[in-house]
C-alpha cells in the first residue's frame, strides 16, 4: 500500500492528476517502487501526462513488460506510432506483442506492422480467426481487421 503523501508527491512531480477514485485504487493496489520506474520511463518517451491519465492502467504493469516491448518496438525500427498509440502497446503483455510481431512480420513484413503498429497489441484470438481468411484478404485488410472493433463476419 502507498502513502497517500508519497502519491500524491510523485503524481505532483510528473505533472499528473487522477480523480480520488484512481488516487485510491494506486494507494491500494500499486507498488510504488514500480510506480516510480514507470513513470521514469514515461518520462524518457516523452510520454505526456494526459496520455497518461488518459491511461492510468500504464501505472500497474510492470516495468520489465513496458521495456521489452519497447525494446521490440526499437529493435526492429517500428516508429510509425504517436504517445497513444506507444502506451497502448507498452499496456499489452510482451508474449502477444512478441507473439503478434513475429506472426505478421514473417507472413507480411514489417512494413505491414509500420502501417499498422496497433497490430501488435490484437488479441490472438482475433488474430487465430482472422488468419482463416487470409486467401481472401488483402494483407492490409487482414491487419487492419486485427484492430477494428468489427467481428468476424462484419469483416
Amino acid at each position: 500500500m502507498i502513502d497517500d503523501y508519497e502519491l500524491r508527491k510523485i503524481l505532483k512531480d510528473n505533472n499528473l492528476t487522477f480523480p480520488r477514485r484512481v488516487r485510491d485504487d494506486l494507494k491500494r493496489d500499486a507498488n510504488l517502487d514500480e510506480v516510480i520506474k514507470i513513470l521514469s520511463i514515461m518520462k524518457k518517451l516523452n510520454i505526456p501526462a494526459s496520455i497518461i491519465e488518459k491511461y492510468p492502467k500504464i501505472l500497474y504493469t510492470s516495468s520489465n513488460n513496458i521495456r521489452t516491448n519497447y525494446k521490440l518496438l526499437k529493435d526492429n525500427k517500428l516508429f510509425n506510432y504517436n504517445s497513444e498509440e506507444l502506451i497502448q502497446i507498452l499496456l499489452c503483455d510482451e508474449e502477444v506483442v512478441k507473439s503478434n510481431f513475429n506472426n505478421i512480420s514473417s507472413k507480411y513484413g514489417t512494413n505491414e506492422i509500420n502501417r499498422n503498429i496497433l497490430s501488435l497489441q490484437a488479441p490472438l484470438q482475433k488474430k487465430n480467426t482472422l488468419e482463416k481468411y487470409s486467401q481472401l484478404l488483402t494483407p492490409e485488410a487482414l491487419i487492419s481487421g486485427l484492430t477494428c472493433n468489427y467481428s468476424e463476419e462484419e469483416i
